[in-house]
């Protein structure tokens, strides 16, 4: 996270000031139209006051893209607080730095990896004409009618390497955007569901390739209460929460 590069995006990118404080470069029309509305206006990931980030809070998003989310949490949990942020698209990552050095944050972890039920490397499809939709499963982007315009390699991890590899003994909230990875992403957390170290989950299932039923039944399976939903038309929003 250079400074230099602070420097030179400014010329040719204006910052956009959003709610809560933070500001974003504006990168694309896909992050005015559908990152930021999603986010601070409809507030996808926030419906429920408890799974919005709170002072002190350990924070993990999975699917980062350019950090909107991140930014938003990052603001709320303030500096004795902590979030990780994944996002594998080199492209979205690019920007995710960028807009953590221009809101000066030093409580966040950008990692440029995805995260799944496997460790090693794996190749990343990006779309034709949605770079939201990058996923590891080409039958994501078939299933959103999409062509892959560009590919790359990228970093595999999972959830339980990364508690490890971070010290994490206690998550308080997990927020999932996957592109269709869910179920991978949590069944390479196993080991941390059983121990109960995730406290609260927030996951956009995606109907394309996964059925929310299946979802629901894993995280039921590890004592999670199902506490909110919301559906939309491709995607089924869901809210969990430990059981007391």
């Amino acid at each position: 996270m250079k400074s230099f590069i602070i420097s030179k995006l400014i010329r040719f990118h204006p910052a956009l000031q959003l709610p809560y404080g933070v500001k974003v470069y504006t990168d694309s029309s896909i992050t005015l139209k559908r990152s930021i509305p999603d986010i601070c206006l409809f507030k996808e990931n926030m419906r429920l006051p408890d799974f919005v980030p709170k002072v002190g809070w350990t924070v993990i998003d999975i699917g980062a893209y350019v950090g909107i989310y991140t930014l938003v949490a990052a603001r709320l949990i303030g500096a004795r607080g902590e979030i990780l942020a994944f996002e594998p698209n080199p492209q979205a990552f690019y920007w995710l730095v960028n807009n953590i050095c221009l809101n000066k944050f030093s409580n966040v972890i950008p990692v440029e990896a995805a995260v799944a039920d496997y460790e090693g490397n794996d190749v990343l499809m990006i779309p034709e004409r949605d770079i939201l939709g990058s996923s590891l499963l080409n039958q994501h982007l078939r299933n959103l009618g999409e062509r892959t315009a560009s590919t790359y390699k990228v970093i595999v991890t999972t959830l339980d390497s990364v508690l490890e590899s971070y010290r994490l003994s206690h998550v308080d909230l997990l927020k999932i955007d996957a592109e269709g990875s869910e179920i991978l992403v949590l069944s390479g957390a196993r080991r941390s569901l059983q121990n109960r170290m995730i406290d609260k989950i927030v996951i956009e299932v995606h109907k394309t390739v996964n059925d929310p039923s299946v979802v629901i039944s894993m995280l039921e399976n590890h004592r999670y209460d199902i506490v909110g939903r919301v559906e939309y038309a491709t995607t089924h929003m869901l809210y969990a929460r430990l059981a007391r």
